[in-house]
């Protein structure tokens, strides 16, 4: 990690060095955003410009499991898991659409959204069709973001990526091949299953669940008292799962 001089010395009572160095990248970041909306601002293009900015996963872990390239210090709580996880600290990440004249400022749509939807969204901005016989994971947000629209776009969403493991005790956690992390979220209720071998004859690790609304920070294991609802998830991404191509290792 880097950061100019100026920026770390704004951050004195921050302690941790590492830390102070996350806090002046932010810092960076956030005066470079401002620089491009002014530029489109001084250009009169803002209102015919759409900005998102949104961030592809969690922030990173900062312990020494991870390689020193791969730490960046973030702070993730009161979230579980960092980059890399499919626990709500590696995928619950801000999104913010900036489209003056269209988009209400100031205005928070609470439902459950995803990455895959900027791509449909900017297409039907512009006026354009999505490919007829192009599937797409993602939908267009801007009956949710122009209106008074409240509906749930996505009933449920998946979540399925390589576990980080050491490849011997003691060694830095990497990418491991066959080993997968999954995940299902459909409303306040989350299945998440850790370090399933793919193609193995092993028994499939349990699902754990979580009822995001009481425990966001997926603390507490609620499988065993609501066998339905890992049934239901469970199936569900199952079906999706299917869909999917195999897995390239």
């Amino acid at each position: 990690m880097h950061a100019l001089d100026g920026d770390r010395e704004k951050f004195p009572k921050v302690e941790d060095e590492n830390r102070r160095t996350y806090d002046g990248m932010l810092l960076a970041l956030d005066r470079s955003i401002g620089r491009v909306l002014d530029r489109l601002d001084q250009r009169s293009i803002a209102d015919n410009t759409i900005v998102v900015f949104l961030n592809d996963n969690g922030g990173g872990g900062s312990t020494s499991l991870y390689a020193a390239h791969s730490r960046n210090f973030a702070n993730n709580l009161p979230l579980r898991g960092h980059k890399f996880d499919v626990l709500e600290g590696g995928v619950r990440v801000p999104m913010i659409l900036r489209w003056p004249g269209m988009v209400p400022t100031g205005e928070v749509y609470g439902e459950v959204v995803s990455g895959t939807d900027v791509f449909p969204t900017l297409v039907k901005a512009v006026g354009l069709a999505m490919p007829a016989a192009q599937p797409t994971d993602g939908v267009n947000l801007l009956p949710c973001l122009v209106g008074k629209n409240d509906t749930k776009l996505h009933e449920w969403l998946c979540w399925q990526n390589r576990s980080w493991l050491p490849k011997k005790k003691g060694a830095f956690v990497t990418p491991t091949r066959n080993v997968h992390n999954s995940a299902i979220r459909k409303g306040d209720g989350k299945l998440v299953r850790l370090n399933e071998t793919i193609g193995s004859k092993a028994p499939t690790p349990a699902w754990q669940l979580y009822d995001l609304k009481k425990d966001i920070g997926e603390r507490h294991d609620i499988a065993g008292k609501h066998p339905e609802v890992v049934d239901d998830l469970g199936g569900l991404f199952d079906e999706w799962r299917a869909t999917m191509h195999p897995t390239i290792e």
